[in-house]
């Protein structure tokens, strides 16, 4: 949490200053820096970030429902990359860093909150072709609700099986 408030505060401090680049700078997600994402944050078409295979990245899960909430522990689990991958943050329209500096000052829940609002991941395989995530991946869902035979513990089992689209 402190390491995001410093990036938040130092963010604040270099917001106005654009740096704009014809050819996207690529850091691997193993070597980026607290400088490497203000930059970022300032220009998103200066930097992809591209992710090694054999990276692992520590699952946390959140359930937004009107009739069930998630109890976990974070982190849940450890999600291995199988394939090399390059992500890149793309705007929404209206995003402005005036706006973005006046969220830093104000918290590191404004923070995120703004860049939730007004930016996107994007992904791609070859750096050629970008997709937002719920386009890049295509899957199934299921469900099952069982009681163990040995505790006679209620369970909810879900398995997400996930596929590329075409």
């Amino acid at each position: 949490m402190k390491k995001l408030w410093v990036l938040a505060s130092a963010l604040s401090l270099t917001a106005g200053t654009l740096v704009c680049s014809d050819e996207p700078r690529i850091v691997s997600s193993l070597t980026m820096t607290e400088e490497d994402f203000l930059d970022l944050l300032q220009d998103p078409t200066s930097l992809q970030i591209r992710v090694e295979e054999g990276t692992r990245f520590s699952l946390r899960l959140k359930v937004n429902s009107p009739v069930v909430d998630l109890e976990a522990e974070n982190p849940l689990g450890t999600v291995v990359v199988k394939a090399p991958f390059y992500v890149k943050l793309d705007t929404f329209e209206g995003f402005s860093h005036e706006a973005l500096e006046e969220a830093c000052e104000l918290s590191v829940d404004a923070l995120k909150e703004f860049l939730m609002k007004n930016t996107q991941l994007l992904f791609s395989l070859d750096q050629i072709t970008w997709k937002s995530f719920d386009t890049l991946l295509g899957g199934n869902l299921q469900a099952n609700i069982f009681t163990e035979e040995t505790t006679r513990q209620h369970v909810v089992d879900f398995l997400l099986d996930l596929h590329l689209k075409p």
